[in-house]
Formats: structure tokens, sequence, C-alpha cells
């Protein structure tokens, strides 16, 4: 019985889907093949359905091949055979949500192939087969506030009247690519859009203009042809509202077929130039409003060559702007005009070529170097006054818990040019024991002030720690600290013109850390006044990362610059006691760089550029000189201030701070 009954129940499943070839209505499951033909066509209600057709799906009497219902979802279409109605039926009838139609067989309609309609969505449409209609009604028709996201033909669209593609009642097609055929014209009514329709096939009309748009379209680009073979049809015929943002094309030359374009003008039109006798031009009758005339960044302009006839039918009021520009490839600076040849016809006049590299050097010896330098001397300054004499970010006033915490600001400026930074602070500190203890600090910039050339901002906060021994517990005799730093902000690098070069814009990180020891002997002179002659040694690197310029025709590419010292720093640290809560402190010192290296500057992406010296204004000793008091409001609380000047690595520039705080301990 057991096996009576499996035999059964798997004969019955055979045979259900047998029935289900030669009935196929309504679809139950979610993945379904239809490998037989259905003659009464086919209903998805059921989400997620995925359809595969491998024969055919045909309809005379019922309303369309295929229906999907308004509660339908995330349905897929796989057509391998065909989709076919008649008597004037639909191929596809959508109302819910498609997800996909992809059609590498047929789907033939006489009346709408497919039909996207009352605020339906097709998310994406891909031909390789074909899709045609025996009606002007449309081989595929968006209508009635619905959207097709994508369209992307590399066969056959095609309807026997105008219409193989019309997009209407205030619907959406966001991107229409066509690298096959579309026949008989596409149409986009008024308050409709076509985002971006991008031909490298063929678009064509015997009875009627090839493109009609009547709402807008954003970009078109045109590498193929778009043809209206009848007899006084335009390629693009625009309503009196219609619009086109951008239009890129090539048709012209190579064929003797310009673009034919009639009434309101496209608000950019580019030409696209891929040779000297292959290039776009445009022939525009009875036109409204004005256009910018360019160049698109695609083409290949040749020095010294005239390019003519790339527009007719337009007078110098109907052009707004563009009529001169520059074309950079390489290291070859191309000047061009759009020049009145006669008439209203205009021609594209390229000058002789400029080499760009001489002026390219200089641009990078005057704008990016010194800007590399600025960041290497904004991270060194901060992590160098921090640390080269270790007398603040420190926080070394404590009550019962054993605890410190500091809060506070600091100004810091750089000269020539002027930088300048806003930043918090906060510090903590613990004690161990009278002779040990450790601190921490947080640096966070809250502005930088820089010149336009050059931005800065923080990507992670300045953060730091050292470990403090002190031989007695008044803090007298001998002190040993060890501490580290380590910081990363982010760059924006303004690569200025000079001449015949590009400014070039160019994004990348800069980060720094370092390793310090110092070791200090405190003494009394007297009651009021406290000396600690010191010595520190310290470890310190600052790099910036490699960039390429962005925005620009010919970038520059940028290595990573790694810039490392040995340093070691001595001075005289002083405490003067003013007033019983009153102290006068500072210190001066010199730093000098027993080791230092620093990577050469080597741009790439034109030949001919020279690598730059970054070091050859470099500051290997420099002084440091800081004053500050203490006013003791408690014996664990006090408001300090600090200000110091220091001279810095590069180009002889100086950087001063002022930092005042809070101190409270705990």
């Amino acid at each position: 019985m057991k096996y009576l009954f499996i035999f059964l129940v798997s004969l019955n499943v055979f045979y259900s889907s047998l029935a289900y070839a030669a009935d196929c209505t309504t679809v139950k499951g979610t993945t379904v093949t239809i490998s037989a033909t259905c003659n009464n066509g086919l209903t998805i209600k059921k989400n997620g359905s995925h359809v595969t057709i491998n024969s055919g799906v045909t309809v005379k009497d019922d309303e369309q091949a295929i229906l999907t219902t308004t509660g339908s979802t995330n349905t897929t279409i796989i057509n391998n055979g065909t989709i076919k109605a008649t008597d004037n039926k639909y191929g596809i009838y959508n109302q819910g949500i498609i997800t996909t139609i992809d059609n590498s067989g047929t789907i033939t309609a006489d009346k709408r192939t497919i039909e996207n309609t009352s605020g339906s969505t097709i998310t994406t449409i891909t031909n390789s087969g074909t899709i045609s209609a025996t009606s002007g009604s449309g081989a595929i028709r968006n209508e009635g506030g619905s959207t097709i996201g994508s369209i992307i033909n590399s066969r056959t669209i095609s309807s026997t009247a105008p219409n193989a593609i019309r997009n209407t009642g205030g619907s959406t097609i966001t991107t229409l690519t066509n690298s096959g055929t579309i026949s008989n014209s596409i149409t986009n009514n008024a308050n409709d859009e076509i985002t971006t329709l991008t031909n490298s096939g063929t678009i064509s009309s015997t009875t009627k203009d090839t493109i009609i748009n009547r709402g807008t379209i954003g970009t078109l680009t045109n590498t193929g042809t778009i043809n209206a073979s009848g007899a006084g049809d335009f390629d693009l015929s625009m309503g009196t509202n219609g619009t086109i943002t951008t239009f890129n094309n090539s048709q012209g030359r190579s064929t003797s077929d310009p673009v034919t374009f009639e009434n309101s003008l496209p608000t950019n039109y580019n030409v696209i130039v891929n040779s000297t006798s292959d290039y776009g031009q445009i022939e525009f009758s009875s036109v409204s409003g004005q256009t910018i005339f360019g160049v698109d960044s695609s083409s290949t302009l040749v020095g010294d060559t005239t390019y003519s006839s790339v527009v007719s039918g337009l007078t110098s009021g109907d052009i707004a702007s563009g009529t001169s520009g520059t074309f950079v490839s390489g290291s070859a600076r191309r000047d061009w005009t759009l020049e009145n040849s006669s008439g209203n016809t205009w021609d594209l006049v390229v000058a002789a070529d400029k080499n760009i590299t001489p002026d390219t050097n200089s641009s990078v010896v005057t704008s990016t170097k010194p800007n590399v330098i600025a960041g290497i001397n904004d991270l060194r300054s901060v992590i160098e006054v921090n640390f080269a004499n270790m007398n603040t970010y420190d926080c070394d006033s404590f009550d019962k818990k054993n605890a410190c915490l500091s809060f506070g600001g600091r100004y810091a400026t750089i000269n020539n040019p002027k930088t300048a930074t806003n930043g918090l602070v906060l510090v903590a500190g613990y004690r161990f024991t009278n002779h040990l203890r450790v601190a921490g600090f947080y640096h966070h910039n809250l502005s930088h002030k820089t010149p336009a050339s050059f931005k800065l901002r923080d990507k992670t906060p300045l953060v730091g720690a050292l470990v403090v021994w002190n031989e007695k517990s008044n803090k007298l005799g001998f002190q040993i600290k060890v501490g580290n730093a380590y910081q990363r902000k982010s760059a924006e690098l303004i690569r200025t013109v000079v001449g015949s070069s590009e400014e070039g814009k160019g994004y990348t990180d800069i980060e720094a850390q370092s390793y310090v020891a110092e070791f200090q002997y405190g003494y009394k002179t007297s009651d009021n006044v406290i000396l600690k002659p010191y010595f520190a040694y310290l470890l310190s690197s600052v790099e910036q990362k490699g960039f390429t310029e962005i925005g620009v025709s010919s970038p520059l590419t940028f290595n990573s610059i790694k810039d490392s010292s040995v340093t070691v720093v001595g001075g005289m640290q002083f405490n003067i006691g003013l007033f019983s809560d009153l102290f006068l402190r500072g210190s001066l010192g010199v730093e000098h760089d027993l080791i230092h290296n620093v990577d050469r500057l080597e741009p790439s992406g034109i030949n001919g550029l020279s690598t730059v010296s970054l070091d050859n204004n470099f500051n290997q000793t420099r002084p440091i000189v800081t004053f500050g008091f203490d006013n003791n409001l408690s014996p664990s609380k006090k408001i300090s201030a600090t200000f110091q000047y220091q001279e810095l690595s590069y180009e002889s520039k100086e950087e001063t701070n002022f930092y005042i705080y809070y101190t409270i301990g705990l």
C-alpha cells in the first residue's frame, strides 16, 4: 500500500504538470516553467512569481497574453519562446510590480506589446530578441504615472506605426539604452521624463519624427544613428515645453547624415569628435530658447584642425555661451573656438597644440609642494608643541582619589601662508604613588582656517598618553617622562593654474605619530624659584597618502610622502612664585634633528614631469620659547595659560599658540 500511495502521488504530480501546460490561466506557484503552448493567456496574482516561457503563450479572445494583477509584486518573466496577442489585444499587461522582463524570444501584439499602466512599476526590461507591435499604440507603453527603471535593447523594438516606445500620462523611464534597433519613433509626452537616453545603435522612423519630446529628457547621448526618413520629418522634434538638458552627439560627418532638430533648443549641446572625419553635426530648424555649446569630454581633438559645419541653423543670439574652450589630453592643450563660417553655419576650430608639461611642473612646485609642506608642518607642529619640552597636556594636581582632570582650549597659527586652528583639549591623570603617575589627552580641532588651495579637517582627534616617574614626591630631583601621540587628518589639495596648466584637486589623508623620552632634574635656587634643565629624545613621522586628482582632463597622481625624524631637545624650564597663589613658568629650548628623511614629490600622469625636492628649505635646528602662569584657586584647583613660540621644520615657518585650561584634582 505504501508504494502504491507513492506511485499515485507521483502520477498525480506528473498529470498536474501536463494539465498546467495545457491550462495555464493562473499562476499558482512561485516558480513556473511553461514548455508547451498556452492558448488562453496567463494571469499572475502571486507575489514573487518567477515565470519562464520556453514555448509560447498566445491569446485571441482574452484581453492580454500575460496579465500581472494589482496585488502582484516582484514578478520575473523570462521569455525564451513566443508571447503573442492578436485581435487588437495586449502582450504583457502590468498592473503590479514586475522586477524583470528578460526577452530573448519574441513578444508581439496587435495593440500594445508591453503595457505598464496605472502607477505600476517595471524595474528592468532587457531585450535581446524582438518586441514588436502591429499598431501605433506602442511596442512598449509606459502610462498613467507608471515607472520603468531601465530598458536595455540590444536587438529589435519595433512598431508598424509611430510610437515603438511611448512614455505618457506623467510617467518616468529612468534609463533607456539602445545598442540595437528601435523603429518607428520614441515619444515622450508632456509631464513625462526620460532621465537618461543612450543610443549607440539605430533609432528610426519612416512615417514621423524619430524622437518626439514634449516632456523632459535629462541626458541624451547619441553615438549611433537617429534617422527620420520621411520627407520633412526631423530626427528630434521638440514640443512647446519639451526640454533636453544635455545632448551629446557624434552623428554627422562620417555618414553625411547630420542630426536634424526642431523647436526648443537643448540647454547644453556637446559635439563628440572621434576623428577628423568622424564627428557630430547638427542642423537646427525653427528654434526657440538658447543653448550652451561644448566639446564632449570623450572627444579626441587634433591640433591645428577645422571641423566644418558642426552646427548649422543658429545665430549668435541662439548660443548662450561656450564659443571657446580648452581641451586637454595628456601633455597637450588644445584651445578651440566655435566660429561662424557663413550664414548660420558654425565650425569648430582647434588651435595648434600647446605642451603643458613645463607649466604643469611649475604648478606642482608653486602650489602642490607648498600644500604638502603645509600639511606636514601642521601635523608636526601639533605633536612637537605637545611633547618637545613636555610641559603641556599634562595633569599633575591630585586629591584624595589620586585623579586629575583638565579641560581647556587651544588656538594655534602658522604664518606664510597663515593657517589657524581652534581646538578643545581634555587631559586626565592618575597617581599610583607619590613617584609614579600617568596621563592621557584628547585634542579635537573645532575649526581649521587654511588658504583656499589647502583644506584640513580632523579625521581622528589628536590623542596621546605619558608615564612619569619622579625621584621625590615634591617633584624635585630627577624626573623621567615617556609618551606618545597620534593624529590623522583629511586634506584637500588644489593645484592652481600656471600658464597653460590645469587646476587639479586631490583628496588624501595625513597621519602623524611620535614617541618621546624626556629627562630633567629640578632644583631650587631660592624659595620662589625652581629650575629644571631637561633633555628629550623624540622619534616622529608624518605621512601623506598618495592620491590622484579629480575633475581634470589630465589628472596627476602623487606618491605617498613620508617625513621621519630623530630629534634631540634641550633647554631649561623655570617656575617662579610671584605670590602665594600665582606662579610664572616657562622654558627656553632648542630642538635639533639628528636624522631627517623625507620622500621626494613624484607626480605622474603627463610625460616629462619632474620630481620635486621638499627639503631644500629644511630647518634642522629650531628654538622653542614658552611662557605661562598658574593661578592656584585651591590646593587641588588651578587655572593656567601658556603661550608658545616655535620655528617649524620647513620653509622658515613659525608657529605660535595660546592654551588656557582649568585643572581640578579629584
